[in-house]
């Protein structure tokens, strides 16, 4: 049976994350609601659109980007932040900028 774990521990090791998707969506909405405590987590479904629906400015995005920052240790250019409309952007945004993190981590020691 030992020959099966390795097999699935190998098949494992070659999947994203799953769990690490889940932590960072978590961390992205406990920026959101440290910025807006007004709001509650059921508010923050990925498809709700940061402005519309929420009522959170330029201000309020920049802040939450700095939040995340001192949470993940993840930047994000003001480039990047202004294409975000959506809950789930901004969730893509820093999943995709963590990836790209971890690939020139790993090319640096490469």
């Amino acid at each position: 049976m030992s020959g099966s774990s390795d097999h699935a521990s190998a098949n494992e090791a070659s999947r994203p994350s799953t769990a690490g998707s889940a932590d960072l969506s978590k961390e992205v909405r406990s920026a959101i609601l440290e910025i807006a405590p007004d709001l509650s987590p059921d508010d923050l479904g990925a498809e709700r659109d940061l402005h519309d629906d929420l009522g959170l400015d330029s201000v309020d995005l920049l802040n939450i980007a700095k939040q995340i920052a001192e949470q993940t240790g993840i930047e994000i250019p003001e480039s990047a932040a202004a294409a975000i409309r959506k809950v789930g952007d901004l969730i893509d945004c820093v999943a995709r900028r963590r990836t790209d993190s971890e690939e020139s981590d790993q090319q640096e020691q490469g």
